[in-house]
């Protein structure tokens, strides 16, 4: 199957780098990240998680290329983050 013309596969099974930086791809797993305190889990979304999904697509003339390269992350707080990610997680349980 694919979507956003990629094969769908697990994201975050190994090593994710995002510009010079690396970061086991495990802790940018939902099932891991959650259980962070809300800085930490702040600071995961904002700093990794996100940026990975801006780039997901390596066509940079795609759609979904032009118009995620100017999205920015706006939850203002990792208190805020905290409490989407406690609703999300219950509505998918």
């Amino acid at each position: 199957m694919q979507c956003l013309d990629f094969h769908i596969r697990a994201f975050f099974s190994d090593e994710i780098k995002i510009g010079e930086r690396t970061i086991a791809g495990s802790q940018l797993k939902w099932s891991v990240f959650h259980d962070f305190l809300a800085d930490r889990m702040y600071s995961v979304i904002q700093e990794w998680v996100f940026l990975f999904i801006k780039t997901l697509h390596s066509d940079k003339n795609s759609a979904y290329s032009k118009y995620m390269d100017d999205a920015i992350f706006k939850l203002p707080t990792p208190l805020v983050l905290s409490k989407v990610v406690d609703s999300l997680t219950k509505f998918i349980r």
